[in-house]
C-alpha cells in the first residue's frame, strides 16, 4: 500500500513497518511482531480524518494514530474484537467513523475521542471483505474472497446489500 498524506508526504507499507517518503528523506518506523504480515499486500492501511490526524491499521486488526511531535504511533485500544479478527481495508466517513473489512466482516469504530477506549460495532455478516471502495451512486462496493462483489446502499435507516452476481469473478484482491 502507498498513501499520500495531505501534507505531501508518501507512507509505503512493508511486512511489519511504515515507512514515510518527505521529499527529501526516508524514514522507517517498525512495528512489533504482533503486526507482521506474511506479505506486502494489505499489511498496512492508511488514511487521515478531517482534523488532519494521520492513522493506520495493521492487518493483524490493530490501529495507531500518529504523534508528529515526538513522531511515533501510539495504538489505540479496540474493543469487541471478535476472533479471529483481521484488517484488510479501512474506508473513512467524513463524520469520525471509520469502517475497518476483514476476514470476520465488516465493523465500525467513532473516531471522536480516541483518548479512551474504542468500541467496535458490527456492521455487516460479509466475511473475508478485501477492499471497500465508494460508488458512483452514494454506495460502497465491498469485495470478498470467494463471495464476489457486493453494492452496499443506506436506505433511511438501515443498509441495503446487494450481491453483484452479474460479475464473472468471486475472488477480488
Amino acid at each position: 500500500t502507498i498513501y499520500r498524506a495531505t501534507n505531501g508526504h508518501y507512507w509505503i507499507a512493508e511486512q511489519s513497518a511504515v515507512v514515510r517518503w518527505d521529499g527529501d528523506r526516508l524514514k522507517r518506523f517498525s512495528f512489533d511482531k504482533k503486526n507482521e504480515t506474511k506479505g506486502y499486500i494489505h499489511s498496512f492501511q492508511f488514511f487521515e480524518d478531517q482534523y488532519g490526524r494521520f492513522f493506520l491499521t495493521s492487518q493483524p486488526g490493530h490501529m495507531f494514530v500518529y504523534i508528529p511531535q515526538s513522531e511515533r504511533f501510539n495504538e489505540l485500544n479496540i474493543l469487541n474484537k471478535p476472533q479471529p479478527f483481521t484488517i484488510e481495508s479501512v474506508y473513512y466517513w467524513p463524520d469520525r467513523r471509520v469502517w475497518l473489512a476483514g476476514e470476520s466482516g465488516v465493523f465500525e469504530l467513532n473516531l471522536t475521542d480516541i483518548s479512551n477506549d474504542l468500541k467496535l460495532e458490527y456492521v455487516f455478516a460479509i466475511s473475508d471483505v478485501q477492499f471497500i471502495q465508494r460508488g458512483l451512486y452514494n454506495d460502497l462496493l465491498l469485495a470478498t474472497v470467494g463471495q464476489g462483489v457486493f453494492q452496499v446502499q443506506k436506505n433511511v435507516n438501515q443498509w441495503i446489500i446487494k450481491n453483484m452476481d452479474e460479475l464473472p469473478v468471486n475472488v477480488i484482491n
